[in-house]
Order: structure tokens, then C-alpha cells, then sequence
């Protein structure tokens, strides 16, 4: 091949490749195809902030019991006087000013222990259903091994001619299975009653309190007893109910705050009342109630009640934070649902 002919094969050859190299630029240009580009990188996805739903409270038995025992309540009563003492006047059990009235506090029950030498133990309780009666399980060891237990309703004397409540039997007695008689804790029972009671004004149940919120929530919070009105060794008991307001105490730092470190995480399971020279619930007055009062009927003219905590514990304190005295009561809301199994289940 002479040079010329050569010359013609390489114009020949370069004439194919940018044919080839055009037609492929031609179809990357007009076919829509993006041009190589580096690899983009994504901001770093962040999750929106996470916000609890709400928290829905669910309505327990012992709710729905409280709604239906109260409609019948309100079909029932006389609506001519209230049910809680229109003013207090008073501030205590010990030294006590306030007396209760019949009706005043229908659920109010009278527990009379009798030993074998006839030796009376009083406790307080609380009527919660026609069947049963809530107070504190150290009520039932102290009358020790099978007592005559009778539960007077109705009433506010013990041991009075004025007396027209009614008595019950004890068919069952339930104490908590977790009872401490050694730290007072779980100091919870209930006594089912020997044949139902008929509600009226002057008998009938408090309501549970199924979520506690906290002292803000109960600024005024009563106590109820028979019991002692002295201190000391020589218990004087009353023979008529005294009522008294009691202010529960929160603060990690005070007397309460101390007297409930030694329960650990437990301590949660109490409430905390204390007054320096107020009111106190005393020797005799155990398993009755705290309580809280809440609207009554339509025309306002009868009140119902929510039961907070149960007596348990009793105490006088004198140390370097001052003098005074506190109550321990056991904080219903927290036995809920072992109480509605016994007695709704």
C-alpha cells in the first residue's frame, strides 16, 4: 500500500470514530439521560420530638360501683339536711371540739373486738358495699386468735343507751396477704358482714379513691374515731364520734418526710398527715377513715365522700425539728384492685 492509499485508510478510519463518538453524544444529549454526576449526600434525617400521648385513665370497678351506689343514694335519701358538718369548727381528735352528728358520716363503722375476758378492742372502718367494711388488719391481730368482732353501722355512740345503729356479724375477714405486723405496712383489711345492708341516709358506702394526685388535690382531709381524746398511758375513749381536719404532709424534709424513710420505696404506699399542735388520730380510732368530701345529689343538700387512706400508724415526735405529731394512713387508692377482687369480683 503506497502512502496515498494509506493516508486515505487513516482520513477513513478517523471519519468512522467521530461518527461513532458523535452519534453517542448526540443520543446522551437528547435522550434525557443526567450526565454522571458525583453522588449526592443526604442531610442526616433528625425524627420529629417524640410527644407522650396522653394518658387515659381507665375507670375501675370500684368507679363504676361509686356512680351506681350513689344514684341510689340519691333516690333513697331524704334530702332535707347534709351530710357533713357545715362548718368546722374544730381541728382535733385530741383535745377535740368537733362531734359528729347522726347522718353526718353514714359510712362511719364501729368495730368492737371481744376477747375471752371480755376485754373490748375498738377500731374504725369504713363501709365501701352492702357486704363489706374496710379497716386496718392490725385491728384483727391485736384481738388475737377468733374474737366476737361486731360491726355497728349507723351510729355515731359506743356504748350508749342513745345508740340506734345497727349491728352485723362478721362472716370473712380478709386481711392483705402482704400485712407487716412488724413495720405496719400493707396495715389493710376487710370484713365481709354477716347479711347485706339496706342502704338509707343514715347507712351507706364511701367511694374509693382509684388514682391519688397528690396532697395539692386534698387540702381538706377528715379523720373519724372513737377513739382515745388523751395521751399517755390512760386512754380515756369517747363515746361519741369526733371528727378532725387533717393536712397531709409531702415534704421529703419535714417530720413526715423522716418518719417515712424507713419504708423505703414502700413509704409511697402511705400517706402522711402531721401537725405540730393540731389534730391526730389516736389509740382507737385504727382502720378508720381519711376522707375527702365530693358533690352530692342534684340539690346539693346531700354530700358523698372518697376514702383516701385507712389509720395505720400514730406517732409523737420531739427531736431538733420541734414537737409534734403525725398519722400514717394506708393510701387506698394503691389496694384498689386487690379490694375490688374480694368484694366485686
Amino acid at each position: 500500500m503506497n502512502i496515498l492509499e494509506w493516508t486515505g485508510f487513516v482520513v477513513c478510519a478517523g471519519c468512522v470514530l467521530l461518527a461513532v463518538v458523535g452519534f453517542f453524544w448526540v443520543k446522551d444529549k437528547f435522550s434525557g439521560k443526567p450526565k454522571d454526576e458525583p453522588p449526592k449526600t443526604e442531610p442526616p434525617k433528625t425524627k420529629p420530638p417524640q410527644t407522650e400521648p396522653p394518658k387515659v385513665y381507665i375507670r375501675t370497678t370500684a368507679d363504676e360501683k361509686c356512680d351506681e351506689y350513689n344514684t341510689q343514694i340519691c333516690e333513697l335519701v331524704d334530702r332535707t339536711r347534709r351530710s357533713i358538718p357545715p362548718t368546722y369548727d374544730s381541728n382535733r381528735i385530741i383535745n377535740y371540739h368537733g362531734t359528729a352528728s347522726e347522718g353526718d358520716f353514714p359510712h362511719q363503722a364501729l368495730i368492737l373486738f371481744t376477747k375471752k375476758n371480755d376485754r373490748k378492742i375498738t377500731c374504725g372502718g369504713t363501709l365501701i358495699s352492702r357486704n363489706f367494711v374496710l379497716t386496718a388488719a392490725q385491728c384483727l391481730h391485736l384481738a388475737g386468735a377468733k374474737p366476737k368482732i361486731e360491726v355497728k353501722l349507723g351510729t355515731v355512740y359506743a356504748n350508749s343507751d342513745k345508740d340506734n345503729g345497727k349491728s352485723y356479724g362478721v362472716e370473712k375477714i380478709h386481711v392483705h396477704p402482704s400485712y407487716s405486723e412488724a413495720r405496719v405496712l400493707h396495715d389493710i383489711a376487710l370484713l365481709k358482714l354477716d347479711k347485706k345492708v339496706d342502704f338509707s341516709q343514715m347507712i351507706r358506702p364511701i367511694c374509693l379513691n382509684t388514682k391519688y394526685l397528690g396532697k395539692d388535690h386534698y387540702p381538706k382531709t377528715v379523720a373519724l374515731g372513737w377513739g382515745s381524746y388523751t395521751t399517755g398511758y390512760s386512754y380515756s375513749y369517747s363515746s361519741s364520734l369526733k371528727w378532725a381536719q387533717l393536712h397531709i404532709d409531702e415534704d421529703r424534709n419535714s417530720v413526715c418526710g423522716e418518719s417515712l424513710k424507713a419504708f423505703g420505696n414502700d413509704a409511697q404506699r402511705l400517706i402522711c398527715t402531721f401537725n405540730k399542735d393540731g389534730a391526730v388520730a389516736y389509740q382507737g380510732d385504727f382502720g378508720g377513715p381519711l376522707q375527702i368530701s365530693k358533690k352530692g345529689c342534684a340539690d346539693e343538700n346531700t354530700s358523698f365522700y372518697e376514702l383516701l387512706g385507712v389509720f395505720s400508724r400514730y406517732q409523737r415526735l420531739v427531736d431538733d425539728k420541734g414537737s409534734g405529731r403525725y398519722n400514717h394512713f394506708t393510701k387506698v387508692a394503691l389496694y384498689v384492685p386487690w379490694i375490688e377482687k374480694i368484694v366485686w369480683s
